[in-house]
């Protein structure tokens, strides 16, 4: 079973975002804001998939005062798969969280997934069910190791 907690040096964060989208200025200060409280050296990554002017001046005007935030535009809808991917070729990261464009995991919650993010964990999966849980995944055992009380809300605000 992986250890708990990491000494990953920086985290990448990959938005993508679509047609489904809150207040993407108050989301990612949200998630900005539980990223610094972690102590965890961040860059956010919002991938624009597609024409969405409103979506691309908010995130733009946030990352002239953000040095942390990077903007991504598609030329065209791609799809979500592509968003990501795009976020994965650029971001610097040592352990990559994607994260959805709307108030579906708590921002609350990013510090808790971060400590629980073992050094040799493969990927980290918020799953939202009956109960709430974490599954992590290692390349090290077949076993999983599932970490209870992770708010993941499927609402919107």
């Amino acid at each position: 079973m992986a250890e708990t907690g990491n000494s990953r040096e920086k985290v990448s964060v990959i938005i993508p975002v679509g047609a489904r989208q809150d207040d993407l200025g108050e989301l990612i200060s949200d998630y900005a804001r539980e990223l610094e409280a972690s102590g965890q050296e961040f860059e956010i990554i919002a991938v624009v998939d597609g024409p969405r002017r409103a979506a691309v001046d908010v995130l733009a005007e946030m990352a002239v005062k953000n040095s942390w935030l990077r903007v991504v535009e598609l030329s065209r809808e791609f799809g979500e798969s592509a968003a990501l991917t795009a976020g994965f070729s650029i971001g610097t990261g040592d352990m990559y969280i994607t994260l959805p464009a709307y108030y579906q995991v708590e921002p609350a919650e990013l510090p808790k997934l971060i400590q629980e993010a073992g050094d040799h964990d493969d990927m980290l999966i918020a799953v939202h069910a009956l109960s709430c849980r974490m599954t992590v995944v290692t390349d090290n055992t077949a076993e999983f190791r599932r970490v209870k009380g992770l708010r993941v809300a499927n609402w919107r605000r």
